[in-house]
């Protein structure tokens, strides 16, 4: 047992020193110099956690003070990947963070073990282990502490976590709850114009799109709805969630969800294909077969295909898919207030915190919001 707990505290600072080895140098050089090491290290202290954290439920007398730091500490940072820390900080902070964390985390076991004073060295003596045995009773109030404690706390933790995320990440339009998901749509008043931000999402239930739609004035009003446009034929791969809405029991957004009243204009209003760079184009024909093959015999080699074409750069991705697409909205926005008295704006989700900054930094106020559901758990009551 002492070899064991010994070998694992190595393995954790080892670990630990190559994991900041690598965040430093890649900050630096831009290259991953040490991650094959961070990798093959990583792989001990992560295999071992769960059996060790077992020893410790079940033996009397192990030293819990020095290892159950780094297991939660490993189960935390890989498992959970540090939540909530990216959820505000950013992957590479949190990252940067943990890397740090870690040795130092090492290093006051360490001490620790040095201080207890049952141990001439910096690691584990036979004295530590002392008395140690096992117990049928501490077993069994393990297991239920386990099952009926920490278990139930993990999935709040989780649910908490993703919550605050997607909150965060969408500024407050899309919500994620224990009742299901829903979106919050907006009311902007500028230059005596309304403006009505609507949050969408490609897949939903069914009422999801009426019900977006449902307080939208009929007179003087416009949707410019989302929809790229494909001059030269460049998506090949198709865009549309069909496949993969009804296997989750919801339905896919279309075309004309939201242009279906004829009492009411609508403008095109997106940017075209031809205008995204080659690399983004080919991720989102590899994408948009997958989805549209996901339930025929190809859908291994449209899936090996997704997996393998290379992912553009998130900067460029961002821009041309969220950025310059907000732009050219939030431009027609501003057109269509020299015809329209209402302005409806049902676009995805992930665009509506940039759209709605360019509003409110041309002098728009809010003045309404209601809350409209997605999905709630389960979908369709089924």
């Amino acid at each position: 047992m002492k070899k064991l707990v010994n070998l694992y505290i190595v393995l954790f600072m080892l670990d630990g020193i190559f994991s900041l080895l690598d965040v430093v140098v890649a900050r630096l050089t831009g290259v991953q110099a040490f991650g094959a090491m961070r990798g093959l290290m990583g792989f001990g202290p992560f295999m071992l956690a769960f059996p060790l954290y077992c020893i410790m439920g079940c033996m009397g007398g192990f030293p819990k003070r020095t290892v159950l730091p780094m297991v939660l500490f490993v189960a935390w940072s890989t498992l959970f990947f540090g939540l909530p820390l990216p959820i505000y900080l950013g992957t590479k902070t949190t990252e940067l963070l943990l890397s740090v964390a870690q040795p130092a985390l090492g290093l006051w076991v360490l001490f620790e073990i040095r201080r207890s004073g049952r141990n001439e060295g910096w690691l584990h003596g036979p004295g530590a282990f002392e008395g140690i045995q096992f117990s049928g009773k501490r077993t069994w109030g393990f297991l239920a502490a386990n099952v009926f404690g920490v278990v139930p706390l993990l999935a709040l933790y989780l649910g908490l976590s993703a919550s605050i995320g997607v909150a965060h990440r969408t500024k407050g339009f899309v919500h994620l709850g224990p009742r299901g998901v829903s979106v919050e749509a907006r009311t902007y008043r500028c230059n005596d114009k309304s403006i009505f931000l609507l949050p969408s999402v490609h897949i939903a239930e069914g009422s999801f799109y009426t019900d977006l739609m449902e307080e939208l004035p009929t007179g003087k009003t416009v949707i410019l709805p989302e929809g790229v446009t494909d001059t030269e034929n460049l998506l090949s791969g198709g865009m549309g969630y069909d496949k993969l809405a009804p296997a989750l029991g919801l339905v896919a957004q279309n075309g004309q969800t939201f242009s279906a009243n004829p009492e009411i204009a609508t403008t095109a209003c997106d940017i075209d294909v031809s205008t995204l760079s080659p690399e983004v184009v080919a991720f989102l024909n590899a994408k948009g077969k997958f989805f549209r093959k996901m339930d025929t015999e190809d859908r291994r080699a449209a899936l090996l295909e997704y997996i393998t074409t290379p992912v553009p750069d998130e900067k460029l991705l961002w821009k041309e898919i969220v950025e310059d697409r907000n732009a050219r909205v939030v431009a027609c926005i501003h057109d269509s207030m020299e015809t329209y008295d209402y302005i409806a704006v049902p676009w995805g989700a992930a665009h509506m915190p940039g759209i709605e900054k360019e509003l409110l930094d041309a002098g728009a106020k809010q003045v309404d919001r209601r809350r409209v559901w997605v999905m709630r758990w389960p979908p369709n009551g089924k």
